[in-house]
């Protein structure tokens, strides 16, 4: 595969690089040549493009954690491959402490960007809100509901990170859309009724769509760690290097990993119809809404698009009926990203925005965003 053998830091040195897919065992503590990151307005690294992967410049500092493959995290968790990437950190698959009699402990660690890394933490302050009405965890899983089973800190070079840990879990119901008329009524009804269950108990997910919802996988328990690593064979990687017009790096900053690694398919290891709502990330108490929410437009609910500062359990709601769309192969409600479009998209869908927004806002977007006036 494309896993290299070496990386290079800024004075040429070459380093080995150890992985949990190589035969050498794994070395506690060495040294990880990190390349130093953005300064601002300046690109420091060439683009990554030959994986699918995180954006590299997001290494830096307040930024990602660096993470190479065969790293120990908190000393327990093993990182043996990376299960996805998103706006505000990555995911990875880790065993957690050493194989015994074949049964080997698999966790997904979410290392979440040092700037984005608070004490309360939706997801830590949602475990807080559920268990004071007394739901117990059993409750919520058996609802659908996927949470965080702990979390430790992790200081790095670009910061001090909140990592969160989770049971492995199969891929998301976006990567369905194939499935069968049946399968798709029964895993939407599921995360229908995972929708209902936060919102029975005053909780607004906020960025409910079909990459948050999550199927079970096959047994995953019961895999030795060499069964893994079979299945999901060696992961992909391209080098981190210096952009060519980068000059001198500078001298302050974050670093960036010895190399960027592509997601590995865990949907290989056979998922089930069974969901799970993830990334609590920016949930809030009804009635209790954030000023802004990260929402995508294809999923955005007008209060959220607009920023309006008055998004609720209707605004889950809307996302709900936006992935239903979505998932049963209808195409996409809203599919241009830009206000003006939106505005349109709209209309066209549920009539002149005049008599569905407050007068301000629609005044705002006619006037604001160069469409006409409508209604």
């Amino acid at each position: 595969m494309d896993q290299p053998s070496t990386s290079v830091s800024l004075d040429g040195t070459k380093t080995q690089l150890s992985s949990p897919f190589a035969t050498e065992p794994l070395t506690e503590g060495r040294g990880n040549p990190y390349p130093p990151a953005k300064k601002k307005g300046h690109n420091v690294y060439k683009p990554i493009q030959e994986i699918e992967a995180e954006e590299v410049e997001a290494y830096r500092e307040g930024g990602f954690h660096p993470v190479q493959l065969g790293d120990r995290l908190n000393h327990d968790f093993e990182v043996v491959a990376k299960l996805g990437h998103g706006g505000f950190g990555t995911v990875w698959l880790c065993q957690e402490g050493p194989e015994v009699e074949g049964q080997t402990a698999w966790k997904a660690v979410k290392i979440i960007a040092a700037s984005e890394s608070h004490a309360d933490n939706p997801e830590l302050q949602t475990i807080e809100e559920l268990q004071s009405q007394g739901v117990t965890r059993a409750q919520w899983e058996a609802a659908g509901i996927m949470l965080p089973s702990r979390h430790f800190w992790l200081q790095g070079p670009n910061g001090t990170h909140l990592c969160l840990v989770f049971p492995v879990m199969g891929p998301n119901l976006r990567s369905q859309l194939e499935a069968s008329g049946e399968t798709v009524k029964g895993v939407l009804a599921q995360a229908g009724r995972s929708l209902q269950f936060l919102h029975a108990h005053g909780i607004c997910h906020g960025d409910f769509r079909s990459d948050n919802i999550l199927l079970h996988v096959n047994d995953v328990e019961k895999l030795s760690r060499k069964e893994m690593l079979t299945l999901l064979e060696e992961p992909r990687t391209e080098p981190v290097t210096l952009a060519d017009d980068g000059g001198e790096p500078p001298e302050e900053g974050g670093r960036a990993p010895a190399y960027l690694v592509e997601r590995s398919d865990i949907g290989i290891l056979g998922p089930k119809t069974q969901t799970a709502t993830i990334d609590f990330g920016i949930s809030y108490r009804a009635g209790d809404p954030p000023e802004f929410v990260g929402i995508p437009a294809q999923w955005a609910a007008p209060e959220a698009f607009f920023r309006t500062g008055n998004t609720c359990e209707a605004s889950d709601v809307w996302s709900f009926v936006c992935m239903i769309q979505e998932i049963r192969g209808r195409g996409e409600f809203f599919s241009n990203i830009t206000r003006p479009h939106y505005v349109l998209d709209l209309e066209a869908l549920l009539g002149p925005p005049a008599r569905l927004l407050s007068p301000g806002l629609e005044a705002g977007v006619a006037a604001g965003w160069g469409v006409r006036r409508l209604g």
